[in-house]
């Protein structure tokens, strides 16, 4: 039976330690045959039981994200509560956000608040961690800062990926899934020994869909917003001894569609009678042939461990080659605007990191290491605007190379000392020297406005030091309390857009946070029932933040916005309440907020007396966007066993709520979701021999109408409102084969 992982959840920051203490002392004792399965995590850079894991941390297996038929990241809200990825006009444009903070800017020079680890490699950039979740053993949401361990940055938090390992047997299967809009998803592996010390995998996937974004443009109709990706994953698992293993992983991900284009709600000017529009609205009017994204990624790495004695010495080194282009000119408008907008990005990484694991037996036990990384951008920007525009008296734009490399050195370790068989106090210090340099040159078209400084070399070094203290006590064998203060670190961020010619920093100051965690880790009713919890309290200096100077057409630039601060508080339920009866609950409620941040672009339409002066407004004590205060997760799951069949059923419900949330960093009043709650059904059958399982499915079972998120333009553009929309924004009915031998 596929048993669904346990998560971790979000806290306020309220007394409420207290409320958290009388649940485990007045939970019931009771007794059951039907106990919880065990989950392994790497959250330390060792395996533990994630009840062992003294931070907060949410993982989701593979087995259960297929049973949901969720393979994007922007998926895992549903699954993992206080996770959201923002909507962009691509790949490149999305964040992901964990406990309310992202990064979210136009510049390619800035790394992620939230890092991507894949297979113990930090991901090159956020399109590259943007893959499929096929043939994925689980995924971590690690919450809070993370560099201490991993490599790189994380300020706020960390999605750590560990793809399925060879097997020692063959096994061999494949999986295809169809539903409405022609969506497509196929994945096949292999796996097994290819001699006595050698063994191996290769999985394969594609996913396909048709647009649900149609175009009623009479002459250049058709439908956008499509899926057409596909992928492949080999592994080589080469143990020569029993103490040496070597693994040679080769990844590689394509993407090729046409997206992101955003329907209309409201519309005024002289389009307003021929461009759709409407709060439900999924139609455009749009001259253009598509906004094409491309996006190739080839990923090489090779992991040496070696074992002395019960210590561990392991080897990572990685390369990865990410090649993206786009051409977004959609505005929403019948006529021709943007003639070119479009950009290619050619990012290379190597990264190289040595670690000494000890025993987690000894009475000091530590992990320390040593890690390299370079990372260097190469970006080609053209931007053509019409005079069509409101405006404009003639073409205006730009054309524009930049080439950013970032170079880091750290010295890490975490070392934890027992002081008893329950009580635990762990240390972790992170030394890194980074190194930034921009070079930029730009051309300006016909009409274009003079850039003060056409070209420009810019280097920052920039040294820190990041820490972790964590104190930790079992009060039964089976609960355990944490508290823990973390200062994490993100390094400087580049301004690769040509409008940050006119900004003060070419280069911005680093993002520091500081968090502060008390948390419950608990099982009861003899192991059937877990229970997790935790409070925290972050505050970021210096965030890194894309700017707009509001002009027309709007120049987007880096800079740091100020400080900002998340509170909250995360719940999480597993009840395997009998052999075939499985419930499980996650929530977040978060209260993440700007602390400081004046000289922030106003909305279009605010007015002096609504705080815009300037072209500016000051957002302190103000909402963070894409962080709903409150989401819920809930998810059942009831197995039937059929005596005289070969087959057993099931029947599964999965539930995710979230409050209204902003979807502007700008506070708009327009751009509030209402809260909403999707409701996802399957049933299905499996062979009791596990070779097969087949499965009838309904997305948004109840056609809940929803939007991921919002842009607003000026009058002057004609469309004052416009959405994004996912794949769900109403029912959608699919069917599923699975196979596996």
């Amino acid at each position: 039976m596929m048993q669904p992982i346990s998560r971790s959840t979000k806290s306020r920051v309220k007394p409420i330690a207290s409320a958290i203490a009388a649940v485990t002392l007045t939970m019931p004792m009771y007794s059951t045959a039907a106990i919880l399965e065990e989950i392994i995590v790497t959250a330390q850079k060792r395996e533990q039981s994630l009840q062992d894991v003294p931070i907060s941390v949410m993982a989701v297996s593979g087995d259960q994200l297929t049973a949901l038929n969720r393979n994007e990241v922007s998926e895992l809200s549903k699954s993992v509560a206080g996770f959201t990825v923002q909507a962009g006009s691509g790949d490149s444009e999305r964040a992901v956000q964990i406990r309310g903070v992202g990064t979210s800017t136009f510049s390619k020079g800035v790394e992620q608040s939230v890092g991507t680890v894949i297979d113990g490699v930090v991901a090159s950039g956020l399109v590259a961690s943007f893959l499929d979740f096929s043939d994925v053993d689980r995924v971590e949401v690690l919450r809070g800062p993370q560099g201490m361990l991993f490599g790189k940055n994380a300020s706020a938090g960390l999605l750590n990926v560990v793809t399925s390992m060879p097997s020692n047997e063959l096994t061999y299967g494949f999986l295809a899934s169809f539903a409405e809009e022609n969506e497509q998803k196929y994945s096949a592996y292999v796996s097994g020994s290819l001699a006595d010390t050698v063994k191996g995998r290769i999985s394969l996937y594609e996913n396909k869909r048709d647009g649900i974004v149609e175009n009623v443009n009479p002459d250049v109709s058709g439908d956008y917003n499509d899926r057409n990706e596909w992928g492949a994953n080999a592994k080589l698992l080469l143990e020569p001894t029993d103490k040496l293993s070597v693994l040679l992983n080769y990844r590689h991900n394509e993407r090729d569609y046409s997206c992101c284009y955003r329907p209309a709600i409201e519309v005024v000017g002289p389009f307003a009678s021929v461009i759709p529009s409407g709060k439900e609205n999924t139609k455009i009017n749009e001259t253009g042939t598509g906004s094409p994204n491309t996006a190739d990624v080839d990923v090489y790495i090779a992991e040496v461990n070696y074992d002395i004695g019960e210590n561990t010495l392991t080897s990572i080194t990685s390369f990865t080659d990410t090649q993206t282009y786009s051409n977004i000119t959609a505005t929403g408008l019948p006529v021709a605007v943007l003639a070119d907008n479009s950009a290619y990005d050619d990012v290379n990484q190597i990264t190289q990191e040595l670690r000494w694991t000890t025993s987690s037996q000894e009475t000091v036990s530590y992990v320390a290491g040593l890690y390299f990384y370079k990372n260097k951008l190469e970006r080609s920007q053209n931007q053509l605007f019409t005079p069509l525009v409101t405006g404009l008296s003639t073409t205006s734009g730009f054309s524009a190379d930049s080439a950013v490399e970032s170079k880091s050195v750290a010295l890490f370790g975490q070392a934890t000392w027992n002081i008893s068989d329950i009580t635990r106090l762990s240390l972790g210090l992170r030394y890194n020297d980074e190194e930034v340099t921009l070079n930029q040159s730009v051309t300006n078209l016909v009409g274009s406005a003079s850039f003060p400084n056409p070209e420009r070399s810019t280097t920052v070094d920039d040294q820190s030091v990041s820490w972790r203290i964590i104190g930790e006590h079992n009060f039964t064998p089976d609960s355990m309390v944490y508290a823990s203060v973390a200062r994490g670190y993100k390094g400087p961020g580049a301004n690769t857009l040509p409008s940050g010619y006119t900004s003060a920093e070419p280069i911005v100051a680093p993002e520091i946070p500081t968090n502060y965690e008390l948390g419950l880790k608990s099982e009861w009713m003899d192991g059937a029932l877990r229970l997790n919890a935790n409070v925290f309290y972050t505050e970021f200096e210096d965030f890194q933040a894309s700017l707009s100077d509001n002009q027309l057409p709007p120049q987007f630039y880096l800079a740091n916005a100020g400080s900002l601060e998340t509170q909250g508080l995360e719940i999480e339920l597993a009840f395997q309440a009998t052999d075939n009866f499985f419930l499980s609950a996650n929530l977040a409620t978060i209260d993440a907020t700007f602390k400081s941040f004046d000289g922030a672009e106003c909305y279009p339409g605010q007015t002096a007396a609504q705080g815009c002066v300037g072209g500016q407004q000051d957002l302190s004590g103000k909402d963070m966007p894409f962080s709903p205060d409150l989401a819920v997760n809930l998810f059942a799951r009831y197995d039937i066993a059929l005596q005289s069949l070969p087959f057993n059923a099931y029947l599964q419900g999965a539930y995710h709520w979230q409050d209204e949330v902003q979807y502007n960093t700008n506070n708009d009043p327009k751009t509030i979701q209402d809260s909403y709650g999707l409701a996802d059904l399957a049933l299905g059958v499996e062979s009791k021999d596990g070779m097969y399982s087949l499965q009838l499915f309904v997305k948004n079972a109840f056609d809940t109408f929803y939007e991921s998120g919002y842009s607003t333009q000026g009058s002057d553009f004609g469309v004052l409102l416009a959405h994004n929309v996912e794949y769900d924004y109403k029912r959608r009915v699919g069917i599923k084969l699975q196979m596996d031998f």
